[in-house]
């Protein structure tokens, strides 16, 4: 089977879980860059509305940030809270066929 690089990435990112299981800080800290992106585009949102005095289109831009983040965390919970039976039904052998094959065939 010939992988993607983001197929790749997967599963060298479950394989590292199957040593060091997820947390939810980890997860979070793993995506800085995308909140850090979501909270430039809010925080400019907001102060463009609140200076052109459209306090209302300010607080659409805030619950973006705070709706982002809050999802994100839940999404990450559920994550975590599964991993045991993702890490019990998953065929470790097949993931490490697949990791060998994309070395070779990238090689």
């Amino acid at each position: 089977m010939q992988l993607s690089s983001q197929q790749r990435r997967q599963l060298l990112k479950l394989r590292e879980y199957r040593d060091t299981p997820p947390t939810v800080s980890a997860l979070l800290r793993s995506s800085w860059r995308a909140y850090l992106y979501v909270a430039t585009v809010g925080f400019v949102g907001i102060g463009v509305f609140l200076w052109g005095g459209w306090p209302l289109a300010s607080g659409l831009f805030a619950g973006m940030v705070l709706a982002t983040i809050v999802r994100d965390i839940g999404w990450y919970r559920r994550l975590v809270h599964s991993w045991p039976l993702q890490a019990e039904v998953t065929d470790w052998r097949r993931v490490e066929q697949l990791l060998e094959q994309s070395d070779g065939s990238a090689a």
